[in-house]
């Protein structure tokens, strides 16, 4: 008799037990933000940044829905019309006119206006206005940078660092120094990679004028660019080709370059691979031309379909403004904060992270410009990949020149922005 009462007072405990566990379900409101991630540790960072906002506002949660880097723009679209778009969403410069035009993210001009403790002036020059399309605010800047050339020390050995007034001549000549041959196969290319993009602009060379409607590709400075992005694997063998590249990978966080072009989102990675790096500017075109550099960065917006647009503007507020959260971001090294006084401060200067001439990077900064989105860009761009490619890979044993396309090629993308 005792083993049965024993029993069924197990049994009530365990039912009690469960309906407990069940009526002890999380109840806080969900809200749901789109990112992508590159790594474990990206993730687990912004976790913390997460977990802050939700002590802030305990009666929600955030739950992060993973949307590729890649094809953001084919999963944005589709979630959008599926009325399956997160709240929050990251996004990418290049697409914010699309997502603009087409109405999925929200204006948040009046959210500002309305909002009497924001302070526009917290922010870095330009990065509020890097968020914006037809003068108007679609997002707010998580983090700002503009690309800088970082330097392997090890692998430099007993050759210094270049100036930070260096040019093209001295980029091509350090690169010549630094690769080096055995049997003559590479064993370390000077340079790992470069954007064509930041060649382009570094020579004051431009791609399109009248906000997307004039194609610049035939603009002497422009085919400068363009060649050299060519000229430095194919012809001085000083980076490598594309042949090379498809099973070399990142050749510089793989120490086989001894510099490459980062941002300062790769600050942490290079540390954390273990290169003992430092910075300098990009250097000056040709003939020391004065060319900027473009502002890049993370924009977040709010989704137009969110049904709770109000919160989403306070996580979108809290990971772009909110000092504890760009504090975070700072210690952590996600990436550069964009309110001026934390990037600034002890947090991300002295951070493990930091290269030592990171006041070089905030030199950087003073010369960039806000470079020109619009509709039809993303078509315009893929074409121009296509031109790239005949310039830049070995086709049938034939590498055209910029100069030879050049106006075929300008061509091709004006009937493209015509379009539009």
């Amino acid at each position: 008799m005792r083993k049965i009462i024993s029993f069924l007072i197990a049994i009530i405990l365990i039912s009690t037990t469960i309906i407990a566990l069940v009526g002890c379900g999380d109840s806080r409101k969900e809200i749901k933000i789109g990112y992508w991630i590159n790594n474990s540790n990206e993730k687990t960072n912004n976790k913390y940044i997460f977990d802050e906002f939700e002590k802030k506002f305990p009666e929600y949660k955030v739950t992060p829905v993973s949307i590729s880097y890649d094809t953001l723009y084919e999963e944005v679209n589709r979630m959008y019309v599926g009325n399956t778009l997160p709240d929050v969403i990251w996004m990418r410069e290049d697409y914010l006119p699309s997502f603009a035009e087409k109405g999925i993210v929200e204006n948040l001009k009046a959210y500002i206006e309305n909002d009497e403790t924001f302070d526009e002036s917290l922010y870095f020059e330009n990065a509020l206005n890097f968020c914006k399309y037809n003068d108007n605010l679609y997002a707010l800047p998580r983090d700002i940078g503009v690309q800088v050339i970082a330097f392997n020390k090890d692998l430099m050995g007993d050759t210094p660092l270049p100036s930070n007034d260096w040019t093209w001549s001295d980029l091509l000549e350090l690169s010549q120094t630094l690769t080096k041959k055995e049997d003559d196969k590479i064993t370390q290319y000077g340079f790992g990679w470069t954007d064509w993009k930041s060649l382009v602009y570094s020579n004051d060379g431009e791609l399109f004028s009248d906000n997307g409607q004039t194609a610049q590709l035939n603009k002497e400075e422009t085919v400068e660019a363009l060649q050299l992005y060519s000229d430095l694997a194919n012809k001085y063998g000083v980076m490598p080709t594309a042949e090379a590249s498809q099973g070399l990978g990142n050749a510089f966080t793989g120490k086989k370059a001894a510099f490459a072009v980062v941002g300062p989102w790769d600050f942490a990675k290079l540390k954390k691979s273990n290169i003992n790096y430092d910075i300098r500017s990009f250097p000056k075109g040709s003939s020391e031309k004065a060319g900027k550099m473009r502002l890049s960065g993370l924009q977040i917006g709010i989704s137009s379909k969110s049904e709770q647009k109000e919160m989403a503007y306070e996580l979108v507020k809290f990971l772009c403004y909110n000092e504890d959260a760009q504090k975070l971001q700072g210690e952590y090294s996600i990436a550069m904060p964009s309110i001026k006084s934390v990037a600034k401060s002890d947090i991300y200067v002295k951070s493990i992270y930091a290269p030592p001439s990171i006041e070089m990077y905030f030199d950087a900064l003073e010369n960039t410009f806000i470079e020109p989105h619009f509709e039809g860009e993303i078509e315009a761009l893929s074409e121009m990949n296509d031109w790239l490619y005949k310039i830049y890979n070995n086709v049938d044993n034939n590498i055209v020149t910029a100069e030879s396309i050049k106006n075929s090629m300008n061509s091709a993308i004006q009937t493209i922005l015509d379009k539009y």
